[in-house]
């Protein structure tokens, strides 16, 4: 039965073969070639190519294969080509499947923006295609440092912090390598080994939305909203939740890695935070595991439980923090504060209360103080009344707000 299939394909596919050649000899594909078909233009199909070749590239769809070839890629939004009898299909193009496979091989890889949305596997090079997209649309070269001074100064980048911007000129043609390379590091490096190892959760269709979100963004306040966006793919995680992407998966006495995401990236690693945190056994003691190393998900302490580091580490659950008096205290809730009032407890680096048309000086008095107004000094945007602290001035210019 299977040497007639095969016969069938054989068949087949050397009519499709002869058929894609036409009448003009110089372009015609001998069964028997052994050469590699030739790319096609922006609304083409790849060329189908000889018996033992590679299909050609194309430009909408790849080309078949030939009898023992594979597939040709797909094009930026196109299917890769199917492969021959016993090859795999091509490699699906940016938002395409991948080409089927011949009677005996797989079919190629789907896109990098596949029909189930984006694979792990594509992951960085997809954040990296969208943030880089973002920041050379609208931004220009002040703010693209600034974007790159808030990352590279990442303790996780000692060693690569003097090829990052802005120690090194910022090239555009080369940020899409330079934001993969980095985001490897940190956040999004131990994420992903999280997954390979079954101690997170990945949201693919989660994963789709956000860099769809920040791929349509306008220029200014809507690119800010996004780019910045921690539960998507920024370089700052949100605070007291989850990247929507992906989820920690461990309970108390699972193994879990610690991921170098922020504070409680590294506090809670892949174990559940509402009752563990990741924990690393040292001399009967308990200490936070560092970030990047497997520990075990230990119980965390609960509201008005006691909790500390010395001698042994307790953590706090997530929605409350340790006191300076040793025990974990509610933070989720938190009123409102006028103008002058205390918002911020700088002794133990939470917060009050949310200020009312005014901010939260977190870096200094801890109080409410008056929003700062066009040419005051600034160190974040929150502070500015226009809401746009460009090169440490309010500024009425947004941020990003277009070339």
């Amino acid at each position: 039965m299977m040497r007639i299939i095969e016969k069938t394909f054989i068949l087949l596919l050397a009519a499709a073969l002869f058929a894609a050649c036409g009448s003009d000899n110089e372009s015609k594909s001998v069964l028997n070639s052994p050469n590699i078909g030739g790319a096609d233009g922006a609304n083409s199909t790849g060329g189908t190519d000889g018996a033992d070749a590679t299909g050609g590239i194309g430009g909408v769809g790849g080309g078949a294969g030939g009898l023992d070839a594979a597939g040709g890629a797909g094009g930026l939004d196109a299917a890769g080509g199917a492969g021959g009898l016993d090859s795999a299909g091509g490699a699906g193009g940016l938002d395409a499947a991948g080409g089927a496979g011949g009677i005996d091989a797989a079919g190629g890889a789907g896109g990098i923006d596949a029909a189930d949305g984006v694979p792990i596997e594509t992951l960085l090079q997809r954040i990296a295609i969208s943030t880089c997209g973002a920041i050379n649309r609208c931004c220009n070269d002040g703010e693209i440092d600034l974007f790159w001074s808030s990352i590279s100064n990442h303790p996780r980048f000692e060693e690569i912090n003097a090829t990052l911007p802005p120690q090194t000129p910022y090239d555009p043609d080369n940020c899409e390598e330079t934001v993969e390379r980095a985001y490897d590091v940190a956040p999004f490096g131990d994420w992903i080994d999280a997954v390979d190892r079954g101690l997170a959760s990945y949201d693919a269709n989660a994963a789709t939305t956000c860099l769809n979100a920040l791929d349509a963004a306008a220029c200014g306040q809507d690119l800010i909203n996004t780019l910045y966006d921690g539960t998507c793919f920024a370089f700052q995680p949100p605070v007291s939740r989850n990247r929507n992407a992906f989820d920690r998966l461990g309970n108390i006495g699972d193994q879990c890695l610690s991921i170098a995401d922020g504070a409680a990236g590294t506090f809670y690693g892949t174990c559940d935070p509402t009752n563990a945190w990741c924990a690393t056994e040292v001399d009967d003691q308990k200490r936070i595991t560092a970030a990047g190393a497997l520990g075990t998900c230990v119980a965390a302490a609960q509201i008005n439980e006691p909790c500390g580091l010395f001698p042994s580490a307790t953590i706090c659950a997530r929605g409350s923090s340790c006191s300076v008096d040793g025990i974990c205290e509610d933070t989720e809730r938190v009123g409102t504060a006028m103008l002058g009032e205390p918002c911020f407890n700088t002794m133990t680096f939470t917060t009050l209360a949310t200020c009312e048309v005014s901010y939260c000086d977190m870096t200094g008095t801890g109080h409410c103080e008056a929003l700062k107004v066009n040419d005051d000094a600034c160190i974040a945007s929150y502070e500015c009344l226009s809401g746009n602290c460009i090169e440490a001035v309010c500024s009425a210019r947004s941020y990003c707000g277009g070339l």
